[in-house]
């Protein structure tokens, strides 16, 4: 069995102490910090980190769902909404694979945000997530709820 103790003092420390990355992965300082919570024998310990991402993967999955009922509130029926909302959720899904390729790409798909989710899933960290990011989020958010009351008024009133 590892010993916490001995996890802590392998790394040197000018690397633990000056906070710049020593070529240090995030699983090693995540260990790190486990180590250090484990050194004063805990009762209780709070591990949030698989839920970290559960956030950012509701707000994409609202997004997603409010631009489904958008096309599906303005379709005929249901087979042209499934016609019409497969080809737009494919090019949300793989835009920002297709950003990764091609820099025109990039350029207009990031203000997609399937692209910002992508992003911020990419850090994994609260520390990794930009301003930008989240507005972009916001706007999309806000864009599609504004759609979606649009087609549900004029629908509606029909």
């Amino acid at each position: 069995m590892i010993r916490c103790k001995d996890v802590y003092k392998s790394f040197s420390d000018k690397t633990v102490l000056s906070g710049i990355d020593f070529e240090i992965s995030d699983g090693e300082i995540f260990g790190l910090s486990l180590a250090r919570v484990f050194m004063h024998s805990p009762k209780l310990i709070f591990l949030d980190e698989p839920t970290s991402g559960l956030v950012i993967m509701a707000v994409g999955f609202v997004i997603s769902i409010l631009a489904g009922a958008c096309i599906g509130i303005f379709s005929k029926n249901q087979m042209a909404a499934t016609s019409v909302v497969m080809p737009v959720m494919l090019i949300f899904a793989f835009s920002p694979m297709l950003a990764m390729f091609n820099e025109s790409i990039e350029k207009v798909v990031r203000f997609a945000y399937t692209e910002q989710l992508k992003r911020i899933m990419d850090d994994m960290t609260f520390s990794g997530i930009k301003t930008d990011n989240i507005c972009i989020l916001g706007v999309n958010a806000m864009l599609m709820a504004v759609l979606f009351f649009i087609t549900f008024r004029k629908k509606v009133l029909e």
